[in-house]
């Protein structure tokens, strides 16, 4: 199975993985699984405060 990082822009903080069953997001006791074909994420980072918007597809790309 092969996951994928995605990481902050600005500091290249991992903010969260994909893999075959979806994009997951884990922060202390929170945990977020989005799935689907062709999707759109917005994640402020933690510790820079950059928003990354990321196009979650087959391969993730980053949304202009």
């Amino acid at each position: 199975m092969s996951t994928t990082d995605l990481r902050c822009k600005h500091c290249n903080t991992l903010l969260a993985k994909q893999d075959c069953d979806g994009l997951s997001i884990r922060r202390g006791t929170l945990q977020a699984t989005i799935t689907g074909v062709d999707t759109t994420v917005s994640v402020t980072c933690y510790r820079c405060s950059t928003l990354n918007v990321m196009r979650i597809g087959p391969t993730p790309t980053r949304a202009a």
